[in-house]
């Protein structure tokens, strides 16, 4: 009796098919059928590409965020300490521990930080005002952004961007 399931079993399975192997799907060029004078042209088949990420940038977005939240770290502790903002790059430094990580984006342009402007000079506010962005925006038209309370990381389109005040304007 189990020898007659088995081979009912076995004779189903090569009559539908399941034991053949899967057509190869095509690579390179692929014939394309043109009209009934034209010999088919050939077109290419794309290669699979990776679904884009937020990562059209210079650096992680992970990245730039703890650069931000650092930045204002730095910021809130030199403001705290000598009630105004910082003048210059060097000013901030020794509250970054002098880590190129922190510093090297802001010297070479990635990231623009308003300097000489403490929370008292931001008139829509510190939490509304931009203190520190990136220049150039990600694939998906979004850059990150630190508010001038120091505390506050945000990803904004290009026209939140620019309709959002900058500190110190």
């Amino acid at each position: 009796m189990r020898c007659v399931i088995v081979a009912i079993v076995v004779c189903a399975f090569f009559e539908c098919g399941c034991n053949k192997e899967p057509e190869p799907t095509p690579k390179g060029p692929v014939p394309v059928a043109q009209g009934k004078d034209q010999a088919p042209k050939e077109r290419e088949v794309p290669p699979r590409q990776p679904k884009l990420t937020r990562i059209g940038r210079r650096m992680e977005i992970s990245e730039v965020r703890n650069i931000m939240q650092q930045l204002g770290l730095a910021y809130v502790q030199y403001e705290t300490q000598f009630k105004k903002g910082p003048k210059t790059i060097s000013d901030l430094e020794s509250y970054l521990e002098k880590n190129p990580k922190f510093t090297d984006p802001l010297k070479n342009g990635h990231i623009t930080f308003v300097f000489n402007v403490s929370t008292m000079q931001m008139p829509s506010g510190p939490g509304n005002s931009i203190l520190a962005y990136e220049n150039d925006v990600d694939v998906n038209g979004f850059r990150v952004v630190l508010m001038g309370n120091g505390q506050t990381v945000q990803d904004l389109n290009e026209e939140d961007f620019n309709k959002s005040p900058k500190a110190g304007k």
